[in-house]
């Protein structure tokens, strides 16, 4: 009978565990949504969520724009770049959601569209970001950390110049990026 309880106790708890990290997983999880020729994505981005973009560009052929809702700041900041690459490959322009404002690494998957722009109260926050070392910002300019990025920057910006604006934030939790910035960069191709 002490044995039966032990087990039935020990299912009890790993029904629990599951339960729990099924629930954490798909909390912050990406979800994509399709509305016409708008792809909408907000939450969590990962490699995984890669496959799941590619597959949706697939099956909607005629959509031309990836509208950025609330993507978390803590995105995996390869699997945006690789994103990135999947939009501009797809001709897509990118648009940050109406009152979203972008922070951290999020802003490259931004960048990433054929033509820019913002809605209504949305904006870009820009921060440094963390190397094995520390921050990057404090990592000479030649440094092999900073070649993903700033090839990704030069690829969809012709120039790497917003790459080296954003590590000048320095902080954790970083600058707004101003108008003027926005124009002097080249950020916003769109009304």
């Amino acid at each position: 009978m002490r044995g039966l309880l032990i087990w039935l106790g020990a299912a009890v708890v790993v029904i629990g565990a599951t339960a729990g990290l099924l629930w954490w997983t798909t909390a912050t999880a990406a979800q994509f949504q399709v509305e016409g020729d708008r792809l909408t994505v907000s939450g969590q981005l990962t490699l995984a969520s890669t496959e799941r973009l590619d597959r949706l560009l697939e099956e909607h052929e005629g959509l031309t724009t990836f509208v950025l809702g609330d993507v978390a700041a803590e995105s995996d900041a390869t699997s945006l770049l690789q994103k990135g690459a999947l939009v501009r490959g797809a001709g897509l322009a990118t648009e940050v959601a109406d009152g979203v404002t972008l922070t951290g690494d999020a802003v490259y998957l931004f960048l990433a569209g054929t033509e820019r722009r913002l809605g209504d109260g949305a904006g870009l926050v820009v921060t440094d970001w963390q190397t094995r070392v520390g921050p990057a910002s404090l990592l000479p300019r030649e440094h092999p950390a900073h070649e993903e990025r700033r090839d990704f920057m030069r690829r969809m910006l012709g120039s790497e110049d917003f790459y080296w604006y954003m590590l000048e934030a320095g902080e954790v939790s970083g600058r707004p990026v101003t108008e003027a910035d926005l124009a002097a960069f080249g950020i916003l191709t769109a009304e």
